[in-house]
């Protein structure tokens, strides 16, 4: 029997996700809070400083956005699909979670497309990944459904799709 090659299945800007836009994201917003609240935002016309609510307001995007891009930031690992495994990885971590150990998977829109797989153990990333497909969501949410499927002998695996 042939040896399937892997198959990438996250896209190669994950590391841009996940690596470089929360830290830049998160250190422009906090160099323009800083900034506001020492007054050097100033109205062309009066040249009176931003009211104060605006500085707060600053603080509260800022907050409010870092924790969402670190909570995001961090749920995304690289995936590639093995024979009858996937192999998970970030970094210096990876981890090959058989197929018949997927509870769930699920696409995801929001302004770009994610597939979240939900696993039936916790793995060394914990229950629950998520991952940028690379190409079309669809295809690929296709791929990995076939190869569930055909890891656990069933002819059909059941997706969802949470946010249309």
């Amino acid at each position: 029997m042939e040896k399937m090659l892997p198959i990438r299945l996250s896209s190669k800007e994950t590391i841009h996700f996940k690596w470089v836009l929360p830290p830049f994201w998160i250190g422009l917003f906090s160099f323009a809070t800083c900034l506001a609240f020492a007054g050097v935002f100033q109205d062309h016309e009066t040249n009176e400083p931003p009211p104060f609510l605006v500085c707060w307001i600053l603080l509260i995007m800022t907050i409010v956005g870092s924790f969402f891009l670190i909570f995001f930031a961090y749920r995304l690992k690289n995936v590639e699909l093995l024979e009858d495994h996937l192999l998970v990885s970030e970094l210096d971590r990876e981890e090959k979670v058989p197929l018949v150990d997927i509870a769930k998977i699920e696409k995801m829109e929001l302004r770009f497309y994610l597939i979240r797989i939900q696993f039936l153990r916790t793995t060394l990333f914990g229950k629950t990944i998520w991952f940028i497909p690379k190409g079309e969501a669809s295809e690929m949410l296709q791929v990995l459904q076939g190869a569930v499927a055909k890891a656990r002998g069933e002819h059909d695996f059941q997706t969802t799709s949470p946010l249309r």
